[in-house]
């Protein structure tokens, strides 16, 4: 028994030994020296057709090549479509579903360690020659896959993924050498739509007014997302509705703020679904589509343009690999300023790309301003910009909103940054869905005397004011709320310096206004007209109606009879004239005009820009009579008074007389 047992412990040392050795032998010796991964594009009708219980009972067996595939396929009468495609990436695990190396050794959880590439056109050929016989499976990694369809889709549904394959892979003829396996993928993209909440794509509006918005997005069934990023940027005449953004997700509200990250700021928003949030799309989504739902709001300011389209254009960014986080550079203030300096990696802007800049305090994330910059064929945007009145104590960071490209920040010196665009070619080009458009619109006016003189032209007048009312008899006001008081004073003073400057003019005699007296008058005028003009634009973000009269807005014609009403939404309107040109009577009664989209352009009796009749017709002649009995305060007045004391006089002296002779 001494013996044997000695013999037994000998030949167990032995095996133990000899081991690696036979485990070395076995890699080299299990057979399969080669396995092509080839992915195959189908549509979601071929995938769901496909069988692969009945693909093997027509002969495949992991032997054919793709040509040889289609070949048996076309001889068992089985017409399938198949189209291989690129740039997916495979990796290897372990039966365990551990990723593992080129020899079969476990290489923990990171997949940039395991043994794996992207596929060509004629497949993914892996050199199996050293993995040790056993069972494998070859798994698709999205986040390292670079494939995008020619429609701008990503992967979703699939068969055979992951591979499972056992090696050395043996068939009836023995060993297969070279084998080859099929993973197949339907593709798609999201759809988005935008509309307003009525549904229309097309509105117009008056300054003030707020714009509801709806984007909704329909994820397709069996997406695997690791980006999902949209990204609003407003023209500049719509001010965005911060706070109010409201997100569901298949209709159910009170979405978990841990699935998403939001920032707001004037110009629009950024929101971008966290990995929780794509976790729970990837779920959702495993059972049919998912429909997101973001609705938000925006309100017409001063900077809205007469027959102008006011667009938000919101951009979703989508990949099945997650998006580089670019972090900003934290910046400080050089003399209360922070210069952006902008460059185009192509040299020259695209037309029509719009670019906001969000200044943010570093520390908190506060926002403390934002700018948009917008390409367009009209004008060569300088999409340079300088950010005034900051701390110098404080640290800022620059953040922006561009989709479709890649920003990369550089901080050249103290309060100066470099931000260079490139496009990104990582990612399918942003979905982008037709914008509705709001329309504001106006009326040109221009105030004359009633008759013609006598070269034939008409008399324009200065110095008329007017309020305006809409069909409910209410009066176009400045909204209080809302209105910063610094801009609305601004306002103020601009308005009163004009007024001021009108008067002036008006009080020179005729002789006067035709020479240098009355040229540098009508100078002061344009000024202090541009000025107010252009506080007017910044203190009317909004307009309201209201049964304060007193509160009213007031246009004034200028020294050529002209002056305008725009930023409102089609429909009729009166004038109502408070104020009449100096020697000339005021008018009682109310004005009627109508507003739309040919209202400020055509639709007049007068040429706006001479004051002649004829030419464009392109305004309304207001007419007002001139005063033949002078008005209280003129010379006039003086004598009327001095003849009436006389008249009186002699009355009570004719009267007296009478009373003598009677008595």
């Amino acid at each position: 028994m001494k013996k044997l047992l000695s013999i037994f412990l000998a030949l167990a040392m032995a095996v133990g030994v000899l081991m690696p050795s036979l485990s070395k032998v076995n890699a080299e010796e299990q057979g399969t020296k080669k396995v092509t991964v080839h992915k195959l594009l189908m549509t979601e009708d071929e995938l769901k057709g496909w069988d692969p219980a009945e693909i093997q009972k027509k002969g495949y067996n992991g032997t054919q090549n793709l040509e040889q595939l289609k070949e048996l396929l076309k001889n068992n009468g089985l017409n399938k479509k198949l189209e291989e495609i690129p740039k997916v990436y495979f990796a290897w695990q372990n039966e365990k579903g551990k990723w593992i190396n080129q020899q079969g050794q476990e290489v923990g959880d990171d997949v940039e360690q395991a043994y794996g590439m992207l596929t060509e056109a004629n497949g993914a050929n892996f050199d199996t020659s050293k993995l040790p016989a056993g069972k494998y499976k070859i798994v698709e990694v999205p986040e390292k896959s670079t494939y995008i369809g020619k429609n701008q889709e990503v992967l979703t549904s699939s068969k055979a993924v992951p591979v499972e394959i056992t090696l050395p892979l043996v068939t009836e003829d023995g060993i297969v050498e070279h084998a080859h396996v099929y993973p197949k993928n339907a593709e798609n993209k999201p759809k988005v739509e935008k509309t307003i909440d009525d549904k229309k794509k097309e509105i117009s509006k008056t300054i003030g007014e707020e714009v509801p918005y709806t984007v909704k997005t329909t994820i397709p069934k069996d997406a695997k997302y690791k980006t999902l990023r949209w990204s609003d940027i407003m023209s500049k005449g719509l001010t965005y509705n911060k706070g109010k953004l409201n997100l569901t997700i298949s209709g159910i509200n009170n979405v978990p703020s841990n699935y998403y990250k939001l920032i707001e700021d004037n110009n629009g928003f950024n929101l971008e679904f966290t990995s929780e949030g794509l976790k729970k799309l990837e779920d959702d989504a495993k059972q049919g589509e998912v429909v997101i739902t973001i609705k938000y709001s925006a309100t017409i300011n001063g900077e809205a343009i007469v027959n102008n389209p006011e667009t938000n254009e919101i951009k979703l960014t989508y990949n099945n690999r997650p998006q580089k986080d670019i972090e900003p550079k934290d910046i400080t203030p050089k003399n209360k300023q922070i210069k952006i300096k902008k460059e185009w990696a192509e040299g020259v802007p695209p037309e029509g790309v719009r670019v906001v800049y969000t200044l943010i305090k570093s520390n908190t994330k506060e926002v403390v301003d934002s700018v948009v910059k917008i390409q367009n064929k009209e004008m060569n945007t300088d999409f340079s910009h300088t950010f005034e009145g900051l701390d110098e104590n404080t640290t800022y960071q620059v953040i922006e909103r561009i989709s479709g490209y890649t920003p990369e920040y550089k901080k050249t010196n103290d309060g100066e940054l470099t931000i260079t665009n490139k496009i990104d070619t990582e990612n399918p080009t942003p979905e982008k869905p037709e914008s509705p458009k709001v329309y504001t619109y106006g009326k040109k006016f221009v105030k004359t005397d009633d008759g013609v003189v006598s070269s034939g032209g008409i008399k324009s007048l200065a110095g008329a004011e007017f309020i305006v009312l809409n069909d409910k008899k209410q009066y176009l006001t400045l909204k209080e709320v809302g209105v910063q008081s610094a801009e609305r004073k601004a306002y103020d003073d601009a308005e009163t310096a004009y007024q001021a400057a009108i008067d002036e003019y008006n009080r020179l005699t005729k002789t006067q206004q035709q020479g240098n007296e009355g040229t540098q008058a009508k100078e002061k005028i344009k000024n202090t007209k541009e000025k107010r003009d252009e506080a007017f634009i910044k203190a009317r973000t909004d307009f309201e109606w209201s049964n304060q009269k007193d509160k009213a807005v007031k246009y004034t014609s200028n020294e050529k009879g002209q002056f305008e009403v725009t930023g409102l939404a089609k429909g009729k309107y009166y004038l109502e004239e408070v104020k009449a040109p100096e020697g000339y009577a005021l008018r009682s009664d109310k004005i009627e005009f109508d507003v739309d989209e040919n209202s400020y352009t055509q639709n007049g009796d007068i040429d706006y820009g001479t004051q002649q009749l004829g030419g464009k017709n392109d305004a309304t002649r207001i007419k007002n009579k001139k005063v033949t009995i002078p008005q209280t305060g003129g010379i006039g007045t003086i004598i009327f008074t001095a003849l009436g004391i006389v008249i009186m006089a002699g009355s009570v002296y004719a009267m007296k007389k009478r009373r003598a002779e009677e008595v």
